[in-house]
């Protein structure tokens, strides 16, 4: 079980959740206050004997946030921080992986022409022009990694309540 944009809170049972056991009191899905879905972690659970957890949906809370934005005056304020702090923990995580699984296919492609140079030279022939080639495509050339541009500005929708209590994020 396991929906996106939900809290669970597990109050009876075990469940298993990304390798690891889980039994009463165990929370997962704080990250249902992020609008971007691809900064979401996966909400997949597998019940391994009956369990009985609750669950807390992003709208009921943002509603409740709403309600309660008198009575609890600094809430809202707490919770956009919260949004942000998360979204940005979850970004530069993403970022991250995405360079390293950059830098590993570079890795690789050296070692492909390394092990072709040594088979070439193994066999007595000249490797000048399967190198060449190589390099010409980019690769094995001593290519620096350079930190990439984004790839486009980020935009907040117009209903989002994310924005709302953000002096830069209100409209004229």
């Amino acid at each position: 079980f396991g929906e996106l944009q939900a809290l669970y809170i597990l109050l009876r049972g075990l469940a298993s959740r990304t390798a690891k056991l889980n039994s009463a009191g165990a929370v997962w899905g704080v990250d249902f206050v992020l609008s971007d879905l691809k900064l979401l972690e996966n909400p997949d659970c597998l019940a391994l004997t009956y369990v009985e957890a609750m669950t807390l949906h992003r709208a009921d809370f943002f509603d409740l946030v709403e309600t309660h934005k008198v009575t609890c005056a600094g809430l809202k304020r707490k919770v956009r921080r919260f949004c942000c702090w998360l979204a940005f923990q979850r970004a530069l995580l993403k970022e991250a992986r995405k360079r390293k699984k950059r830098i590993d296919r570079i890795l690789e492609v050296e070692k492909q022409i390394r092990s072709a140079r040594d088979q070439l030279s193994r066999d007595g022939c000249s490797d000048a022009g399967t190198v060449n080639s190589f390099q010409d495509q980019g690769f094995g050339n001593g290519e620096t990694l350079k930190p990439e541009e984004p790839t486009g500005s980020r935009k907040w929708d117009e209903g989002s309540f994310a924005h709302e209590d953000s002096p830069r994020g209100k409209r004229a």
